[in-house]
């Protein structure tokens, strides 16, 4: 905008996005992040349909291995909402969790409160597992890795914009071990 009618304004597509600018914030960049932070929300016919779910247990498995594909051994899930709403399904998820095989990880439970309680999980937090844009958005404001549970449209093209492929550490791995036999097929080639 300045370029074409030379006036200076800051956009932002959300409101959201325009909170840090909005608070001047400053960032404590010596916290260590060891921690996931998972907002769900409800189950109800559009995760079923858009997920391919069949059921609330279906879903909690899902929300599972996203978690599981993402943590490392000393990291912490918090399980959290944005919206008094979903005080109920996140009670319920961390029941879940806690029953868990899979997951031996500490687990915090953290019902709706306030933005800013929620934006100190958030300066924990490496990874925000949401199904709330809000809380992606702040969780990229906060310097977090996001990834958006696909079940709506707008979800799925914040995702393809914003989240972290969700197997990144076996992506990684496969890359490597790829690079290193091309590297390993060149010497051999040299000799």
């Amino acid at each position: 905008i300045k370029k074409y009618y030379n006036i200076d304004v800051n956009y932002s597509p959300d409101v959201v996005f325009a909170h840090d600018f909005l608070k001047k914030k400053k960032r404590n960049q010596k916290i260590v992040k060891n921690a996931v932070t998972v907002v769900p929300i409800d189950f109800y016919d559009e995760i079923k349909n858009n997920l391919s779910l069949n059921n609330k247990d279906d879903y909690f498995k899902y929300l599972e291995e996203l978690i599981t594909k993402n943590i490392q051994k000393n990291d912490i899930i918090y399980i959290t909402c944005t919206t008094k709403e979903d005080n109920g399904i996140i009670k319920e998820f961390f029941e879940y969790l806690k029953k868990s095989l899979i997951i031996k990880n500490k687990i915090k439970i953290y019902y709706y409160s306030n933005l800013n309680n929620f934006e100190k999980l958030l300066s924990k937090t490496k990874l925000v597992i949401s199904a709330r844009m809000h809380a992606l958005i702040l969780g990229l404001n906060n310097n977090c890795n996001v990834y958006a549970i696909p079940f709506k449209e707008k979800l799925k093209e914040f995702g393809n914009n914003y989240s972290i492929p969700m197997n990144a550490k076996n992506n990684e791995k496969e890359v490597l071990k790829s690079l290193n036999s091309i590297y390993e097929f060149i010497m051999k080639k040299e000799v």
